[in-house]
């Protein structure tokens, strides 16, 4: 939370454009509450207040503490975001190196712009991933939770979908 409360907007999703748009953004203090973690399929975990609401495919708008088993909620398949920022080649394989000796991707990498954002995913696919053929998939072995949501999240701009399992990324 407090990571987000210098934040003056977020992306929110638009139903009449159908699609996320840049929103200006307040914070809005409403005390200690109790959460839930929702654990999806995917492998992406979401906290939330009990009373947060999200967008069931069923019964439209409902508080997090209705959901159930098996709820389906909207969930972006693409999050076409990307910066404007445009590392050097010498710059772009630094932030490779210390992408890997801290297991996290860098914030710097998240206004990449989408040419450069390739060449960063590009780069770990030649690094850390092979292609199963018995599954059909392609794996990242990054044994860290962390990293591979931040690869899922990065994909995910592309509109590649991907699941972790046991802190690796899979890629149908």
């Amino acid at each position: 939370i407090e990571d987000l409360l210098d934040r003056e907007y977020t992306y929110t999703f638009d139903f009449k454009l159908n699609k996320l748009v840049k929103t200006e953004a307040e914070w809005i203090s409403s005390g200690k509450k109790e959460c839930y973690r929702l654990t999806f399929s995917s492998g992406t975990t979401l906290t939330l207040s009990t009373d947060h609401p999200l967008f069931e495919s069923k019964n439209g708008w409902v508080r997090t503490d209705t959901l159930r088993i098996g709820s389906k909620i909207l969930a972006p398949s693409i999050i076409d975001i990307f910066g404007d920022s445009n590392p050097s080649l010498d710059e772009l394989e630094s932030i490779v190196d210390i992408t890997l000796l801290l297991q996290e991707v860098p914030t710097e990498v998240y206004s990449y712009s989408k040419d450069n954002l390739l060449k960063y995913i590009q780069s770990f696919f030649y690094l850390k991933a092979q292609i199963l053929h018995s599954q059909k998939c392609i794996t990242f072995f990054f044994w860290n939770d962390q990293l591979s949501l931040d690869f899922h999240h990065l994909l995910l701009r592309f509109g590649v979908f991907s699941r972790i399992d046991d802190g690796n990324l899979f890629v149908e």
